[in-house]
């Protein structure tokens, strides 16, 4: 189960946003949460120490772009 579980966070995001560094490496943090109905993931990177969260988006709304 613990395994699974680690398989699905990676999957949400699987480098470091700073240095690139993959994430799978076990001396990194990265978790998997889920907060009101929405996947949330924290990780840390070990390489080079920077950290953030991974929202999943489940729509986006954008303005509509005039044409020339």
């Amino acid at each position: 189960m613990l395994q699974e579980e680690a398989k699905a966070a990676l999957e949400f995001v699987c480098y470091c946003a700073r240095c690139g560094a993959s994430l799978a490496d076990p001396r990194n943090l990265v978790n998997l949460y889920s907060d009101t109905g929405r996947s949330i993931c924290f990780w840390w990177c070990h390489a080079c120490g920077a950290k953030g969260e991974a929202v999943e988006v489940d729509r986006v709304t954008a303005p509509h772009m005039a044409e020339e």
